[in-house]
């Protein structure tokens, strides 16, 4: 059985900077843990949602979640280092998602404007362009 490891700890507690920090340093983002062999991208997901007193899920720390889900299932993992830089600095997933999909919407609007409405070129990228499939 594996010992717990910082990144294990780090997936449990959600940990953005602890993961991103132990995977800098080339700690295997699949070394296992416990009997069961939990890599660290399970622990992240099985420790996802945490009730309060009433029952109530709490959801606040949900995009933060996200983004660890993502480094961690994730190939090209030392990219997403930046990745996730980029989405701290624009304030939320959702509002990086957002600015993404505006950049690229402007960009074909121009293009197709005399074939489709704007709104339906945004739909149209949406669509083709999975905004928000990370």
């Amino acid at each position: 059985m594996a010992e717990m490891l910082p990144i294990h700890d780090a997936a449990i507690n959600g940990d953005l900077e602890g993961l991103t920090r132990e995977i800098g340093n080339g700690v295997s983002p699949d070394i296992a843990f416990g009997q069961g062999g939990l890599a660290p991208l399970h622990l992240v997901i099985t420790n996802n949602f945490i009730t309060n007193d009433n029952g109530v899920v709490d959801l606040s720390d949900l995009d933060n979640r996200l983004a660890c889900i993502r480094l961690l299932e994730s190939d090209g993992r030392r990219a997403d280092a930046d990745f996730f830089r980029k989405v701290r600095a624009a304030g939320g997933i959702k509002k990086y998602e957002r600015d993404h999909l505006n950049a690229i919407v402007a960009s074909f609007a121009p293009k197709f404007s005399y074939l489709l409405p704007p709104e339906m070129v945004r739909r149209v990228v949406e669509y083709a362009f999975h905004v928000g499939d990370y």
